[in-house]
């Protein structure tokens, strides 16, 4: 009985004898119809506390009881019109039908002036706290929400400061002022940028030097296997000691395709915009080493001892990377492809940028913020809206 009772409530006749006409001389069972009535009626509250939870402008819940009379207990009776905090209360009795009610004591008149100002740049603590909380799945990245930045006007007095205080470096080691000091400014300024609308170096155990990595090696990051955002940020002292030559032979390497397309004002810090894409990318590894049962209290816990080679040993670690590389790359170009079905990568992507998937990323990055994306930085630029990855 109590199945065909409850069955497409949406649809069925609101009078029991029209909607059920062979049931109407026929009792439905007092405690299947108490345990459903429990049941549905928590599942409701419960669900109205979790939603008001999840609203800024709910400040508590009232109580609304049946008082319905001969039927109305004393404790819904006691209850009636209370105003409860949102993280304190009471589910109704069993057989209870009572209801809850969110309490929103502004108008929607203040509630939209509110919201209307945050968005144009007010401060507003508690909105702030509520997109920290739930902005993500609100937003799910298809929208921007302001965010406080640091606008913090970088100088050559200040320099480190800004790199540990507002960049968020553990440490700038003494090698870093071996470079041109306009061209630490430059790049200090840029990585703030970056850092405001990225966030990747405060989630990370980083440093930053100026020390050479080779040869041919302008600059790299450099990070364990084991530990992908533990990482090191340097400059090569003999490619960063004199800004003019820098900007002419990245200027050079772009004519020439080694590098992507960007702004001219911009020259001078395409290599340190690239290399944050090295940084971006290693958080996104890390985000998949947690997925799969990594921590940082035991980074080295996949490493698997009894084998001998190295390759063999680091195994589950670069199994990771490669799937994060990969998925990263086909799902950029098949963003490109669904703007042009006719994209060819090997006319947007530069020659360094072909070398492998992680270098892939990184030129391809650094399109996308340096003032003139191709298909394949817009492309990159959609799919970090897409991932939720812009603060």
């Amino acid at each position: 009985d109590l199945e065909k009772y409850v069955l497409d409530p949406a649809k069925r006749e609101t009078d029991w004898g029209s909607a059920y006409p062979n049931l109407r001389h026929k009792k439905v069972d007092y405690n299947a119809m108490r345990l459903a009535r429990t049941s549905i009626n928590h599942s409701y509250q419960t669900a109205s506390i979790q939603a008001s939870s999840m609203n800024p402008f709910v400040e508590g819940i009232k109580w609304e009881s049946a008082q319905i009379h001969g039927r109305t207990c004393e404790l819904c009776m006691e209850r009636h019109g209370r105003i409860f905090p949102k993280d304190d209360v009471p589910l109704d009795h069993p057989n209870g039908l009572c209801s809850m009610v969110p309490y929103i004591p502004k108008n929607l008149e203040e509630v939209a002036g509110e919201l209307k100002g945050w968005l144009g740049g007010a401060d507003n603590p508690v909105l702030d706290e509520w997109y920290r909380n739930y902005g993500g799945y609100f937003a799910g990245g298809s929208i921007k929400i302001p965010t406080t930045t640091k606008t913090t006007k970088v100088t050559k007095d200040n320099i480190n400061e800004v790199l540990i205080k507002d960049v968020g470096f553990k440490e700038v080691e003494d090698s870093f002022n071996n470079i041109s000091e306009s061209l630490r400014v430059s790049n200090t300024q840029q990585l703030l940028e970056l850092e405001n609308k990225f966030g990747c170096i405060n989630r990370s155990q980083g440093t930053i030097s100026a020390t050479s990595g080779g040869r041919d090696v302008r600059a790299y990051v450099r990070n364990r296997l084991d530990n992908p955002t533990q990482q090191n940020l340097s400059l090569s002292p003999n490619y960063y000691k004199d800004e003019t030559w820098l900007i002419e032979s990245t200027r050079k390497g772009i004519e020439s395709n080694w590098y992507m397309p960007a702004k001219k004002e911009k020259l001078s810090v395409y290599t340190v915009t690239h290399e944050y894409g090295h940084i971006l990318q290693n958080t996104l590894i890390e985000d998949k080493f947690i997925e799969n049962g990594w921590s940082k209290k035991n980074t080295g816990e996949f490493i698997d001892t009894s084998k001998s080679t190295p390759k063999a040993m680091f195994k589950w670690y670069n199994n990771n990377i490669n799937e994060v590389l990969t998925e990263n790359y086909n799902e950029i170009i098949s963003i490109a492809k669904e703007v042009n079905k006719d994209f060819k990568l090997d006319e947007n992507i530069s020659r360094y940028g072909k070398t492998n998937k992680a270098e892939f990323f990184a030129e391809t990055f650094a399109n996308s913020q340096l003032g003139e994306p191709n298909e394949l930085g817009k492309a990159m630029n959609v799919w970090l809206e897409r991932k939720g990855l812009i603060k």
